[in-house]
């Protein structure tokens, strides 16, 4: 009870800091994440090009300079940088100061101690001359000492824009693994130092070696750290390449401890879904994907009058929310203010798959990006007709249906028999293809008690056997929405299509308007690099869309709905930043099954299985 109130208020008072952060305490902390990834591209690729343009290189140098960042190669500080940025871009206050103080201030007190040295003299004029130190290079130092520490300034006063505190207990635990990985590096310097070096070296020689090996990158991070730590390394690229990657790995290892996810389990609870059923019988009229609120997976976060609501889940570090916030549509930006509240308050990256134009355009306004992701394909009820020439293959089917014999039932959920119902449950299961999760467009459960409303349509052979099964939620009063979509192995080929289309025909007397079916991901590219006027770019994007078709079903899935003539209407990826849309991308891979969730286990399984004695 005690850990609860004192995790309440820790809540509460994240919270506050988040309603004290105003507009330009955000914007300078994303300014510094993306300084922080631009520095380390920088510090990757200078080593590699730096050559080919040296003018360039050192315009950005100099400006890096400025704000007291690395400019010279090394792929530790890139790397490091990396982190850094990733941490920054997660609002983590401990990367903050690490910032401040390690980069910034230190830039301040070193650059300010280097000044009182020049202008009393205590630096000698044949060491300014060697160095090539002009009053160019004076000036730059102090711009560089007014611009870091104007920097470490306004960070400071940024601070509450940074609200993700380090969770309880990894602190000693990333410190511990950063200090194992030195140590390891160490150890393995020295040994593959005897493997590459025989000469007369003692081993207390190869240790000091070793050591200033290993501290040697850190002089490209610390400032003025080349002219404090004069020394080259890399003399034996066996040596320094062993000690950069175990201490990368060390590094690492300690990152991903101190940013440790600090809710591991979310989840729906009764009450929630209660709450929010009842979003969706007052206002879920029009958005098709509504009624997939109502996952157990799911976890839902209210707008201040409780007339809004977004639902969500964590994968990995990234909040995912799926289709528009449910509820009255004047209070989805307080739902998305609570949203992107959380995700921050956390340390997580938020993202939403699977928004309207309208929840789109409500996203941006709270500051996220959007990009088209595919589109809906909606069956106009009225305007469908198997008479029309365009529909021929759906007439194909139609008529192959009832040379074979075919029947279909078209029923609600609780006119269905129990004892039927639990049969066509269990068909469900077997003829399930693989991990199909369907996060945004599928409640991923069938014949549960409390889907009464849902629509089920079963195909049925000459027998009398059952060979394919659909169910489609219900959006409002006249509108259906696919959701589960099986077929046996066995079934005449067109069976889908004879359920759907069935269905529609049905449908102009059960006063229903639309039908919602698949979602075609990237059909964009398809339809771009099919036209006359096609470019070289959308032709080459669609070559690339049909190789990934072989594994995931793209251009099958546009292919197989167009064939209905429906009304396709784009859905939208809304994600933080640039930087964030490759991590919300892989965890929608992870949602709708494409990227699997348990790659250890799975790895695992592969080379030791469980046999049945």
């Amino acid at each position: 009870m005690k850990n609860k109130k004192s995790a309440k208020v820790k809540q509460d008072k994240v919270k506050q800091r988040l309603k004290r952060v105003k507009p330009w305490q955000d914007k300078s902390a994303k300014l510094l994440g993306h300084l922080l990834q631009f520095a380390s591209i920088y510090a990757l690729i200078v080593g590699i090009v730096g050559w080919l343009m040296p003018p360039v290189q050192k315009l950005l140098s100099g400006f890096l300079y400025l704000f007291a960042l690395p400019t010279d190669f090394s792929i530790f500080n890139a790397i490091v940088l990396f982190i850094l940025a990733s941490s920054i871009r997660h609002r983590r206050r401990l990367a903050l100061w690490i910032e401040i103080i390690y980069f910034q201030l230190a830039f301040v007190a070193f650059g300010l101690i280097f000044l009182l040295a020049y202008f009393f003299g205590l630096v000698t004029k044949e060491a300014l001359d060697m160095s090539q130190f002009s009053i160019f290079s004076l000036l730059f130092v102090i711009l560089g000492v007014v611009v870091s520490l104007a920097t470490a300034v306004l960070m400071i006063l940024s601070r509450n824009a940074f609200p993700t505190k380090i969770v309880n207990g990894t602190w000693w635990k990333g410190i511990i693994i950063a200090a194992v990985g030195f140590v390891c590096s160490i150890i393995g310097g020295v040994f593959v130092s005897f493997l590459t070096f025989h000469g007369s070296v003692s081993l207390a020689q190869r240790i000091a070696y070793v050591f200033r090996e290993s501290v040697s990158d850190f002089r490209y991070l610390l400032p003025f750290g080349q002219e404090i730590f004069p020394y080259s390394s890399g003399n034996n690229i066996w040596v320094s390449t062993t000690i950069s990657v175990i201490m990368l790995l060390g590094f690492i290892s300690a990152f991903l401890i101190f940013t440790r996810s600090t809710q591991k389990e979310l989840s729906a609870n009764a009450k929630q879904e209660l709450a929010i059923r009842q979003l969706i019988l007052d206002y879920g009229d029009n958005d098709s994907l509504a009624y997939f609120a109502t996952r157990r997976d799911k976890k839902a976060i209210f707008s201040k009058n409780k007339k809004a609501a977004i639902t969500y889940h964590l994968f990995g570090d990234v909040l995912l929310a799926s289709g528009d916030p449910i509820g009255d549509e004047k209070s989805w930006k307080s739902a998305g203010e609570a949203f992107l509240n959380l995700a921050r308050a956390q340390g997580w990256t938020p993202g939403v798959i699977g928004s309207s134009e309208a929840g789109a355009k409500m996203y941006a306004q709270l500051g996220l990006n959007a990009t088209v992701f595919g589109d809906e394909a909606v069956v106009i009820v009225r305007d469908f007709s198997i008479e029309n020439p365009a529909m021929h293959d759906v007439a194909q089917v139609m008529r192959r249906a009832k040379r074979e014999n075919y029947q279909v039932k078209i029923r609600r959920q609780a006119e269905i028999p129990a004892t039927e119902l639990s049969d066509l449950t269990k068909l469900t299961e077997q003829w399930r293809n693989g991990d199909e999760r369907g996060y945004s467009m599928a409640s991923s459960r069938f014949g549960d008690p409390t889907d009464q409303q849902i629509m089920i349509v079963t195909a049925s052979d000459a027998a009398g056997k059952v060979q394919g099964i659909l169910s489609f939620v219900p959006v409002g009063s006249d509108k259906l929405s696919l959701d589960t979509m099986r077929r046996s192995p066995e079934a005449m080929n067109g069976a889908v299509t004879f359920m759907i289309s069935s269905l529609i025909e049905a449908a102009k007397e059960k006063e229903i308007s639309e039908i919602s079916l698949n979602f075609a991901a990237a059909r964009q590219f398809f339809i771009n690099g099919e036209t006359l006027q096609a470019n070289a770019l959308d032709k080459a994007a669609r070559t690339v869309m049909k190789f990934f078709s072989r594994w995931y079903q793209l251009e099958s899935l546009y292919r197989s709905n167009d064939i209905y003539l429906p009304e396709w209407r784009t859905r939208y990826i809304c994600y933080d930043n640039g930087g964030s849309l490759t991590s919300v991308l892989f965890a929608i891979g992870q949602a709708e099954g494409f990227v699997p969730t348990n790659i250890f286990s799975k790895i695992k399984s592969f080379f030791s299985r469980d046999y049945d004695p």
